[in-house]
């Protein structure tokens, strides 16, 4: 039986570049759609992306905003409303590794480095 664990911030960058790839597939297969839009994915060990997956799409904002927001010095939600309007916007990271639980729980703690292996659980 599978259960939502939660996860951990921030991603390397060669794994957000695969959560990002794979998140504009998934949007990019479904009709068109207006609001928030969470994508619950899982990133596989594989390097190359073969055995990362889409969990589910969701209509909302999904647990990881509460980290997401507490991993950047703005306001997300103020930014996110500018991105919808065309205004183009920065997002400051905190320099804190962040996990998050299922029920939105945050832990955070000062990070120098986070080691390429670790993935988004």
């Amino acid at each position: 039986r599978l259960s939502y664990l939660g996860g951990w911030l921030p991603l390397s960058t060669e794994q957000a570049e695969r959560a990002t790839r794979l998140a504009l597939a998934a949007i990019a297969a479904m009709p068109p759609t207006r609001g928030y839009v969470g994508v619950d994915l899982v990133l596989g060990e594989g390097v190359a992306g073969q055995d990362d997956r889409v969990i589910e799409i969701n209509p909302r904002l999904t647990t990881s905003y509460a980290a997401l927001r507490s991993a950047v010095e703005e306001n997300l939600a103020e930014q996110m409303l500018a991105a919808t309007g065309g205004t183009p916007v920065k997002l400051t990271p905190t320099g804190k590794s962040i996990e998050f639980d299922a029920d939105g729980s945050i832990r955070r703690q000062n990070i120098d480095f986070m080691p390429n292996s670790q993935v988004n659980g």
